[in-house]
């Protein structure tokens, strides 16, 4: 194992919950979609720092992300 096949796993996203913004704990290009508990595509993109949801409605969303070959995904939450 390089150090590398492990990064997508030590990423963090912050705040959880979030009003505004979630930031992420490395400095790491990654791509992301954000869908809404119906499966719906909801945002998408690339950042390296934040991803803004104040637009979002207040909910539970689900945030995949992906860092080279590697996704994972976690469930944020809007209020």
């Amino acid at each position: 194992l390089s150090i590398d096949d492990n990064i997508i796993d030590d990423l963090i996203f912050y705040p959880n919950p979030t009003s505004d913004k979630i930031y992420i704990s490395k400095n790491l290009s990654i791509d992301y979609i954000i869908y809404n508990s119906l499966g719906k595509k909801i945002k998408f993109g690339n950042t390296s720092r934040e991803i803004d949801i104040s637009s979002l409605n207040n909910g539970v969303y689900f945030l995949r992300y992906q860092y080279e070959n590697k996704s994972s995904s976690i469930k944020i939450v809007k209020n």
